[in-house]
C-alpha cells in the first residue's frame, strides 16, 4: 500500500519529514507538493489519515474516508462534514464514526479545552499524547482489510 505523507514548509513538518522512515512504499512529500497538486493527489487517494486539517477537510469533501487525530478542538465546530450522513460530529468522545469520518480524541477532562496547547501559548497538547496510536492503528487496519479495491 503506497504512503503518500504531505505537509508544508513550517519548523514543525520539516522536523516531522526528518523522521519518516524511507521505505519503499512511503512517499515523503512534506513541502514538495501545492494545493493544487494535494486536491488531486487526494482525489485518487482511497483515505486521509491525520491531524485536524485543511487538507482533512478537502479529503472530507471528496468524500474520502477519514481517520482524524483531534486535539483540545472544538469537534462540533471543526469537525469534518460526512456528506454520506450529511452532518458532522456534535459531541467529544474518546472515539466516534459517523458515516465515511472516525475521530479520535483523548478521554481526558479537560478535552476539548480550545486552547492552543496546555498553556494556550503554542505549547505541547498533553490530548494528543493520550490518544493510543495502536486504537487508530487498529482502526484503519480494519477498515482497509475490508474496503473493496
Amino acid at each position: 500500500m503506497p504512503i503518500l505523507v504531505t505537509g508544508c514548509n513550517n519548523q514543525i513538518d520539516t522536523e516531522i519529514k526528518a523522521t519518516i522512515p524511507n521505505l519503499n512504499n512511503i512517499f515523503n512529500w512534506i513541502g514538495e507538493t501545492t494545493l493544487e497538486e494535494y486536491f488531486a493527489l487526494s482525489q485518487l487517494s482511497l483515505a486521509y489519515i491525520g491531524m485536524d486539517t485543511l487538507n482533512m477537510h478537502i479529503s472530507a469533501g471528496q468524500n474520502k474516508r477519514i481517520f482524524a487525530i483531534y486535539g483540545p478542538t472544538k469537534l462540533s465546530m471543526w469537525s469534518p462534514w460526512s456528506n454520506v450522513l450529511k452532518a458532522s460530529a456534535t459531541q467529544d468522545k474518546p472515539k466516534q464514526t459517523y458515516g465515511n469520518v472516525t475521530i479520535f480524541q483523548a478521554d481526558m477532562p479537560c478535552v476539548a479545552c480550545y486552547k492552543a496547547g496546555c498553556d494556550d501559548q503554542h505549547g505541547k497538547s498533553e490530548c494528543l499524547d493520550r490518544i493510543d496510536p495502536l486504537l487508530v492503528f487498529n482502526e484503519i487496519k480494519d477498515w482497509y482489510q475490508n474496503v473493496k479495491l
